[in-house]
């Protein structure tokens, strides 16, 4: 069972684990991107 994040630097460390070890799956990374609440990431 993991943690939650104490603060953004240990977030962004999870959050970078979580996409590195969704890397051979991409479809899943791609669904996340698709969301209308992080799009903008994209523009």
């Amino acid at each position: 069972m993991h943690s939650r994040a104490r603060d953004q630097a240990q977030l962004a460390a999870e959050t970078c684990r979580f996409f590195h070890r969704c890397r051979p799956q991409p479809h899943i990374v791609r669904g996340y991107f698709s969301r209308p609440l992080v799009r903008y990431i994209l523009k």
